[in-house]
């Protein structure tokens, strides 16, 4: 997912400040954007998918870090790794034909079974031909699939776009007073 900022919007407080300046608010701006964009994307992998854990669908969200290098196509976003979750972690239970889970409706699956390990462990597993073995462990739907949709593209766009330019409008006021010198400079 890649977010893109319209940076015209902000050109009118160029004047103000040296260009130096700006990239660093900007830089700042769109690391904080990307990291408040990871977590209402976790919080939405987490009500659409209730059997993954958030410390799991956070460890799939990767930063990208804005280039610097030129400040017109400064770009910066997130990267979605396809995260699974095993279908014992959500809410479901061996019936006669097989298992039933409920991940945003209810689904079955014939012949699977639920399986307790001696180590604690627990999981739904389906044979992989009619003989006992080899079994395979069943997963649930990617975290990607979640998301991938692109009304909830232009969605999380939308949330990207008010949330950057809440942190730029900081951020420059922050670099303007450093320059008029109201802050002085921690070294």
């Amino acid at each position: 997912m890649d977010i893109e900022i319209d940076v015209r919007s902000v050109e009118n407080l160029m004047y103000q400040i040296s260009e130096k300046s700006l990239k660093i608010a900007n830089k700042r701006a769109m690391n904080k954007t990307a990291i408040t964009m990871r977590k209402i994307v976790n919080d939405k992998i987490g009500k659409n998918l209730p059997g993954i854990k958030k410390t799991q669908s956070k460890k799939s969200i990767s930063l990208i870090k804005p280039n610097t290098n030129v400040f017109s196509s400064m770009t910066g976003g997130l990267k979605i790794s396809p995260l699974t979750a095993p279908l014992s972690h959500f809410k479901g239970r061996q019936n006669k034909t097989g298992y039933t889970a409920t991940i945003k409706k209810k689904i079955k699956i014939k012949g699977a079974f639920q399986a307790d390990m001696k180590n604690g462990g627990h999981g739904v597993f389906i044979r992989e031909s009619s003989a006992r073995l080899p079994i395979k462990k069943i997963f649930s739907t990617s975290a990607f699939d979640v998301i991938k949709d692109e009304a909830e593209k232009d969605y999380f766009q939308k949330i990207a776009e008010g949330i950057f330019m809440k942190y730029f409008s900081r951020e420059l006021e922050y670099e303007i007073k450093k320059i008029h010198g109201q802050i002085k400079r921690v070294a």
